[in-house]
């Protein structure tokens, strides 16, 4: 018993790091997304 309780919150720590893994990419997609959207606006500007 005492194993399988160890390996249970093994899984759950991982499925929950895997989870904030996901977030943060996603977090950075949009941030750098959003970084390059304005960085292109900006860039076209000047050409104008």
């Amino acid at each position: 018993m005492p194993n399988n309780s160890v390996t249970a919150s093994k899984v759950t720590t991982k499925s929950s790091n895997l989870k904030n893994g996901i977030v943060a990419i996603i977090i950075k997609l949009i941030f750098f997304g959003g970084l390059g959207y304005l960085i292109i606006r900006f860039i076209r500007k000047l050409k104008k």
